[in-house]
């Protein structure tokens, strides 16, 4: 389905394009590969979760309406191929 197709690449682009940005300065790290390093690397706590929200904040609310409309298109086709849930 192109719908779907089209979905999941603006998915896609959102999510690798956000960044995690520091609080009250300039720097910005982006997912690849400065945060994707980080959270292979580290293992200091409140570095991880400062990542994750400062991430999850720049592109969570981009994603939710494509994401919301990828679960139903997917539903749907589940449901025609004979599955029900």
């Amino acid at each position: 389905n192109r719908k779907l197709a089209n979905l999941s690449s603006k998915l896609t682009a959102i999510y690798s394009d956000a960044k995690a940005c520091k609080p009250n300065t300039n720097e910005c790290m982006p997912y690849s590969p400065d945060l994707e390093n980080l959270f292979l690397q580290s293992r200091d706590y409140d570095t991880l979760t400062w990542a994750w929200k400062s991430w999850h904040e720049n592109s969570g609310g981009k994603m939710r309406k494509a994401y919301a409309e990828t679960v139903y298109l997917n539903n749907k086709g589940a449901k025609e191929n004979g599955y029900k849930d």
